[in-house]
């Protein structure tokens, strides 16, 4: 049976290879017409993917897992990707925290719903969809892989902000990067591994729209109150300084 996800307004339909996996992707996911379709796991892919989760996964878990990857080529048709990143709504634009696992993304979410309650918005808890638009402009959008505590909300997209990646440390320091060094920060952080030039291609317009529109920063954090008010600040266009 076809399925079928809307991303960034563009459709990408499914091939399951398990009913239960269509249980993963909630309301995003609904039945499709017809029987072609653009993404299905291969059994190669699913053994690569396979590892990278707990050895008692069950196989609709991997496959949920295995589609991230695959989704981003037909969404490389539309100048779109996926991106690690939890990704919140603030003052209308859409603000990117990367960077590895547990680091404090979500941590740093939490304190800004605390410390300033109202301001923010979750759009994605994990893995946003990045859009680069005709106009120059660069969107966000929520996905259906929004991270283990399930944070984000379907009905949000806005233009980037911003992005911010995060690193744990002993001090509270933020910093712009310069191109030269937010290039290999953005490329790692998409979900794709590109198959081809045209791949290739889409993806290396997608990163230079991005570094034309919004800034990159280092954020060197304790994960403590005082680097998110540090992070609040930042994103203002504000100080870039050491608490």
């Amino acid at each position: 049976m076809i399925y079928q996800v809307e991303y960034a307004g563009h459709t990408v339909r499914y091939a399951l290879r398990w009913m239960d996996t269509r249980l993963y992707f909630g309301r995003y996911m609904r039945q499709a017409p017809g029987e072609n379709w653009d993404v299905r796991a291969s059994d190669d892919w699913l053994d690569y993917i396979r590892p990278m989760l707990p050895e008692n996964a069950a196989p609709d878990a991997v496959e949920f897992r295995s589609l991230i990857g695959l989704t981003c080529h037909p969404l490389l048709r539309w100048d779109c990707c996926l991106f690690h990143a939890a990704a919140f709504l603030w003052q209308g634009r859409a603000w990117l925290v990367t960077g590895p696992s547990g680091v404090g993304k979500t941590t740093q979410f939490r304190n800004w719903q605390r410390l300033f309650p109202g301001e923010v918005q979750m759009i994605c808890g994990d893995i946003p969809v990045l859009e680069g638009r005709d106009d120059g402009s660069v969107w966000v959008h929520p996905s259906p892989w929004n991270g283990k505590e399930h944070m984000g909300d379907r009905s949000l997209s806005a233009p980037l902000g911003g992005i911010v990646r995060l690193e744990q440390k002993d001090e509270n320091v933020t910093y712009p990067l310069p191109v030269c060094d937010a290039i290999p920060v953005l490329f790692r952080q998409f979900m794709v591994r590109p198959e081809n030039e045209k791949d290739i291609l889409a993806l290396s317009r997608l990163v230079e729209q991005i570094l034309q529109y919004a800034p990159v920063w280092f954020f060197e954090n304790r994960g403590d109150d005082a680097s998110t008010a540090l992070l609040r600040e930042t994103l203002k266009g504000g100080r870039h300084d050491t608490l």
